[in-house]
């Protein structure tokens, strides 16, 4: 069971997962060793499965699609069949098992309507078989990743003046590294990319002073903790940019909120919600209704079983700017 030290741990290292230790140290008032013995201890425990880089690819071109899947057998053998293809295929980034009448859920890139058309048809080969429906949504913008369901007296993020640069192939190359080992040092990245210790650094910092990226996180086991998350989806109407803007305002605020965006297709929100139990998801929603129950036309939630894959800058991304770029 994790104690509150345990807790502001991880969630400064959602927050930067580069943050050193000295300066977790210093935050959570315990001496470096005992941060360090710590973050061991939840690395073993598997608590923290990753350290990763959220990417800004929308910066590079790319447009995130959520695709819900619903299959005729879902036993265990096919299970591990199909979620061993979606974890491995270059263009998800996301891919959760879940509750209710989808099995999973995947977030998948492309930069063209016929590059997605081409992904999608390439997905339905190799499951269509096993495949009993499916529902497309498209992101149009994504607001937050933030693990404050943690820590109530939250570490606020200093905003910088975004400067122009134009990333090259050896900094995809950088992006790669640091979408699986984003706590890794930059000597270790050094060695890893067969460059300098000035280079990383420097690379490091444009790509932040450039939203490149966007942050470094960590992927927490929720069944560790434990705690649940749940994919709620909502489509609101009437809606124009005052009552959008409060809506946005309202997921914002809320501690149990994750992450959201605003989408398109069949429902325009869509949030990842982290609660203590079924009370807090319940507290929410009624919180919801009571301030947009006028505009609220629907809702689906889904209670998440695991996530499988976390990857903002997976492999095919990689490929396309880097062995194949256009």
């Amino acid at each position: 069971m994790l104690d509150t030290k345990d807790k502001q741990i991880l969630y400064l290292l959602s927050r930067d997962a580069r943050m050193p230790s000295p300066q977790i140290a210093k935050h959570v008032h315990l001496s470096k060793d005992a941060v360090l013995y710590r973050i061991r201890q939840l690395e073993q425990q598997n608590v923290i499965q990753k350290y990763t880089t959220v990417v800004d690819l929308k910066k590079l071109g790319y447009r995130t699609h959520i695709i819900f899947l619903e299959f005729n057998q879902f036993d265990l053998q096919i299970e591990h069949r199909i979620l061993s293809f979606l974890v491995a295929f270059p263009y998800t980034i996301w891919v959760t098992t879940s509750s209710g009448k989808w099995d999973v859920f995947i977030d998948i890139v492309s930069k063209t309507a016929e590059q997605f058309d081409e992904i999608l048809t390439t997905l339905l080969n190799n499951i269509g078989s096993l495949l009993h429906s499916y529902e497309i949504l498209d992101t149009i913008k994504e607001y937050q990743y933030d693990h404050k369901y943690l820590e109530q007296k939250m570490v606020s993020q200093k905003k910088t003046k975004e400067i122009t640069y134009i990333p090259d192939k050896m900094d995809f190359q950088l992006l790669l590294s640091l979408s699986q080992h984003a706590r890794s040092s930059s000597t270790e990245l050094a060695s890893m990319l067969k460059i300098s210790h000035d280079t990383v650094s420097y690379r490091l910092k444009k790509l932040l002073q450039s939203s490149y990226i966007h942050q470094f996180s960590i992927l927490i086991d929720f069944d560790k903790i434990p705690i649940s998350c749940y994919n709620c989806f909502f489509q609101f109407t009437q809606l124009n940019k005052v009552k959008e803007n409060k809506i946005i305002h309202f997921f914002q605020s809320r501690k149990e909120v994750l992450y959201f965006a605003k989408t398109a297709g069949k429902y325009n929100f869509n949030a990842d919600l982290i609660v203590s139990n079924a009370s807090e998801l319940k507290s929410f929603m009624v919180a919801l209704r009571h301030q947009f129950g006028d505009l609220l036309s629907s809702r689906e939630t889904f209670l998440m079983f695991g996530q499988h894959k976390n990857d903002y800058f997976p492999e095919g991304v990689f490929n396309d700017l880097v062995v194949k770029p256009s």
